[in-house]
């Protein structure tokens, strides 16, 4: 007497007949692709959860970190679309991290933000050619223009080395 077999196991004349039943009806499938995740890393838990907010609010993927360590440690998004960093961190600077991702090879576009903002900073980031160098606080629009500016980077296929 044969085992009984599982829902899930076909024969291959079974699997055949159905690969040409789909062929005959013309069908595909669609495969979407990742949706570019905007990460922020932030330590500053109130600016970090209406980063978050704000940014899902306009129908973006968002993942939020209080630290560099946590954000490196999380290991490989989905499809990291945008950085937005706060300049000052815990543990290593926002520059630190740029450069630290850059250092895995991962080219994502960098919005940098800062309630210091200072001369040395600001030039710093133009030459590593950041999106933007936001002062907090900051417009929803200003970052809405400069996630628009990094997304279309990522979906353009430009490297992220441009000016800002």
């Amino acid at each position: 007497m044969a085992a009984p077999r599982s829902n899930f196991e076909f024969s291959a004349l079974e699997l055949g007949f159905f690969v040409e039943e789909v062929r005959k009806a013309n069908l595909s499938m669609k495969i979407k692709p990742l949706e570019p995740v905007v990460c922020i890393v932030d330590d500053d838990p109130a600016i970090r959860r209406a980063l978050e907010r704000l940014v899902g609010s306009v129908g973006l993927s968002v993942e939020a970190f209080a630290t560099p360590a946590e954000f490196l440690e999380s290991g490989p998004t989905s499809e990291i679309g945008c950085l937005v960093l706060d300049v000052q961190l815990p543990g290593m600077n926002g520059f630190e991290l740029h450069d630290r991702v850059i250092e895995a090879g991962m080219d994502a576009p960098v919005i940098f933000i800062t309630a210091h903002p200072d001369a040395h900073s600001r030039a710093r980031a133009r030459r590593e050619g950041v999106v933007a160098f936001l002062e907090k606080p900051f417009d929803d629009q200003a970052l809405f223009d400069a996630l628009e500016s990094a997304l279309d980077r990522v979906v353009g296929g430009e490297p992220d080395r441009t000016s800002s």
